[in-house]
């Protein structure tokens, strides 16, 4: 019986072991890419007012590189954007959503920023 029970339990573990934490492990990187996109959201926020312009790199915003975390669009010509274009310009780099509620509202008030430099409320 005891054999059984020592089985089970190890088939378990090793069940959890393969679906549950490498889902936590997920949402803990996830999280920090979230935190670190979140960052660089205000940054191009605060770059745009400051400059009149989308920043052309990590040097213009002045931080350092965070390629592992965030994707962003540098290339991105404010003048031929539009609110869709600055809204989806930059993304946490797995592209998922789980802890930051506020990107949505972030990423919209940028992307009013952007339509405001143009002069095309």
């Amino acid at each position: 019986m005891n054999k059984i029970i020592t089985v089970t339990v190890v088939f378990l573990l090793g069940v959890m072991s393969g679906i549950v934490f490498p889902s936590l492990w997920e949402r803990v990187t996830n999280s920090q890419s979230e935190y670190v996109t979140a960052s660089v959201i205000r940054s191009v926020g605060e770059f745009m007012v400051e400059n009149n312009r989308w920043p052309k790199s990590w040097d213009d915003l002045g931080i350092p590189n965070q390629d592992e975390h965030v994707r962003i669009n540098f290339s991105l010509v404010i003048s031929r954007a539009d609110r869709l274009d600055v809204f989806n310009a930059i993304n946490t780099k797995s592209g998922k959503w789980l802890a930051y509620p506020h990107r949505v509202s972030d990423m919209e008030a940028l992307g009013n920023k952007a339509i405001k430099l143009e002069g095309r409320q």
